[in-house]
């Protein structure tokens, strides 16, 4: 059941506090090791219930790096809210929500693409900017993507209240789009347009194939719409089987502990919706979601938002996202590990097998 508010014991606060301290040491160690990966899942009009548009982004990484969750408000453009690195640039969020209900989200391209840059130093468009300049989807395709902006390689959902834009980008000039207005679209870390496939590196990245492969099928199976609760089901994701992996939607490294594979997976997740008339409305999980909770935040008319008290200064100076890492650690790498390795304990609830970590 969501939860609209979280209930912090002193325990808990307590350990936030302590770790608030680690999170500014982390901050350009995580800044300069930039490299998304991700999954990201759209749904609009008759497949949305109640219309409009709902995105999920589950945000994962190799390495440990610690997010923020703010509201950002230039001096100029749109304000929004959504995750970025501590110790980044001030627009370099990889997902979010403006203001006026524009919501952007991105995945990485592959690690290496069929396209000479040249000498130039490219870098993905980041969401945040998207969020800063546009309001609308049409304003996406013409200032952003048309108009050469986003000049390193990248994957995109951009939506609004009446339809998406799901974009494969190499640079200003070598890109394509779909617009849907009714159905569901999702991504990862592979091209797959026809006119995008030339720049993709074969054979594909396995992780990136399996995960688009299973968003697809947990998007188009039954005839019900989206919801904002079944796009949580869907971030906490392990497959049929239900054994959690790095080829999961919601992303796990080795089950078995070893230090060289302690860091890694799904570390964030968030659930966009956008309806017409409605207020802009977002879902935040920081940490692992199928062992964590989604908590809403929504804009108010005038564009400004609503916070919590202390828990949303521990959203943005890291320290929530350090506790949750190590609660994520403590259950999967010392906890799970015991129970497999111990037959006469081994979990009920999950399938652990070697060929699949």
């Amino acid at each position: 059941m969501l939860k609209k508010t979280i209930k912090i014991n002193i325990l808990t606060a307590a350990a936030l506090i302590i770790l608030t301290a680690l999170s500014y040491s982390q901050a350009q160690e995580n800044y300069n090791n930039y490299g998304d990966e991700c999954t990201i899942m759209g749904a609009a009009g008759y497949s949305c219930k109640g219309g409009g548009t709902i995105v999920l982004k589950n945000r994962d990484r190799n390495i440990r790096f610690n997010q923020q969750f703010c509201y950002e408000k230039p001096d100029t453009g749109y304000a929004f809210i959504g995750v970025k690195n501590i110790g980044g640039p001030k627009l370099a969020y990889t997902m979010g929500i403006n203001e006026k209900g524009l919501i952007c989200v991105n995945s990485s391209s592959p690690k290496k693409v069929n396209f000479d840059y040249g000498k130039a130093n490219v870098y993905m468009y980041q969401a945040g900017q998207v969020l800063n300049k546009v309001s609308t989807v049409d304003e996406f395709i013409e200032k952003i993507l048309k108009a050469g902006a986003a000049k390193g390689p990248g994957n995109y959902i951009v939506a609004d209240s009446k339809k998406m834009c799901l974009a494969e980008v190499i640079d200003g000039t070598h890109f394509d789009y779909k617009i849907i207005i009714n159905g569901f679209c999702a991504h990862t870390n592979h091209y797959y347009f026809d006119s995008m496939k030339k720049y993709q590196p074969l054979p594909l990245n396995a992780s990136s194939e399996m995960r688009l492969d299973r968003a697809c099928e947990l998007g188009h199976s039954g005839i019900k719409p989206i919801t904002v609760e079944k796009f949580m089901a869907f971030s906490r994701d392990h497959g049929k089987n239900e054994t959690p992996s790095d080829k999961t939607i919601c992303r796990h490294p080795d089950m078995f502990y070893d230090s060289k594979k302690f860091d890694g997976g799904t570390i964030s997740s968030m659930i966009f919706t956008m309806k017409p008339g409605a207020k802009p409305c977002a879902y935040l999980c920081l940490g692992q979601p199928c062992t964590g909770e989604f908590v809403k935040f929504e804009f108010e008319t005038d564009g400004t938002l609503t916070f919590n008290g202390i828990f949303d200064e521990f959203l943005k100076d890291g320290s929530y996202n350090n506790f949750k890492n190590f609660e994520r650690d403590f259950y999967w790498h010392i906890i799970m590990p015991f129970f497999y390795k111990n037959p006469l304990l081994k979990s009920k609830d999950y399938n652990f097998s070697e060929s699949e970590t």
